[in-house]
């Protein structure tokens, strides 16, 4: 019985899935600060729930699920708006590097420059665009590393520090695009 209880732990790495909505924070801490140290919003805490996309009623839920549409106009949009959106919507991340693989030129050139408009945590998803196989989408990326700026160097130089080693190689690759 207790190995099963331990299993069960194991699966669920983040505790906003096993919280109970209806349980009371201990420690009188309020709601608003459990959430956030559940990791409920965002991702703090390191949770990497999917849930964080809110509800059916965000923006950003329609737009990640617009994602996936047959129309190449529809996905192309939904990248888009999702760039105007910017760090805010920093949870459609995984869902737009996915698109990355789109059949359609216009749909991962429109996905990378979403992912720029997201901040530091686009970065190494947007230096993926120097290893796709359309010359437009690599241009892309060329053109921002070498229209460079402070904050491109130090969100590339930040990548270069990932344990991730595709993206540490993308990032000293970026690095020579830079004038």
């Amino acid at each position: 019985k207790r190995r099963m209880q331990r299993s069960q732990k194991q699966r669920s790495p983040c505790p906003a899935q096993t919280a109970d909505p209806r349980s009371k924070p201990t420690k009188k801490l309020s709601w608003l600060i459990w959430l956030v140290f559940l990791g409920g919003w965002g991702g703090f805490g390191g949770c990497t729930n999917t849930k964080v996309i809110k509800s059916e009623r965000s923006p950003v839920f329609s737009l990640v699920r617009q994602l996936r549409a047959d129309e190449t106009e529809k996905r192309i949009e939904a990248a888009q708006k999702l760039g105007e959106i910017g760090p805010q919507a920093h949870q459609a991340i995984p869902k737009l590097r996915m698109s990355l693989e789109d059949q359609s030129v216009e749909v991962r050139k429109a996905v990378v420059l979403a992912l720029m408009k997201m901040g530091e945590r686009g970065t190494p998803s947007w230096l993926r665009g120097l290893d796709d196989k359309s010359p437009e989408v690599r241009k892309v990326v060329e053109d921002k590393l070498d229209e460079g700026g402070d904050e491109v160097i130090e969100d590339v130089t930040k990548v270069m520090q990932s344990p991730i080693g595709e993206e540490r190689r993308l990032a000293v690759r970026a690095l020579g695009y830079m004038s």
